[in-house]
């Protein structure tokens, strides 16, 4: 994903910042540790994308890694993990957090809505269980739902 497609102050101009994701990497190693790998990961990446896009990794200039341990430990995401559960079969679409709260909508308590990466359709989405749940906000509004005050 490259961000300075869509804001060019994030880099100089010329240069592209990338950001590239590795999912599946473990959160605890067999044998070996985070702070002593996370580079060999970050570089194994590159040279995936270089294999499909010659020249990529010619054009790398920084590399900058957060490995699930530091993804804990800097964003409060246990275990690393960016979609808060794991995306099991018992954890995807109608099932996502959980099958009573799979539509969004939290059963008995009108106007509260689930949004975020424990939601369908997971963090690797950005910003699409919002949209999903704007969606529904304006929908039961629009069908006369009452929302009750906290004030």
């Amino acid at each position: 994903m490259t961000f300075t497609a869509l804001d060019d102050t994030i880099a100089p101009p010329g240069p592209q910042n990338i950001t590239v994701w590795g999912q599946w990497h473990p959160y605890r190693l067999s044998g070996e540790r985070w702070p002593d790998i996370a580079e060999r990961e970050a570089h194994r990446l590159v040279g995936a994308i270089n294999t499909v896009a010659p020249g990529f990794a010619d054009t790398v200039q920084h590399v900058y890694v957060q490995s699930p341990l530091d993804l804990e430990r800097e964003l409060g995401l246990r275990r690393g993990n960016v979609m808060h559960l794991d995306m099991s079969l018992d954890q995807m679409f109608g099932w996502r957090p959980l099958p009573e709260l799979a539509g969004h909508r939290v059963p008995g308590v009108a106007g509260m809505y689930l949004t975020g990466a424990s939601t369908h359709p997971g963090g690797g989405v950005f910003g699409a269980s919002g949209r999903t749940v704007a969606r529904l906000v304006i929908k039961d509004r629009s069908r006369g739902r009452r929302f009750r005050r906290t004030r």
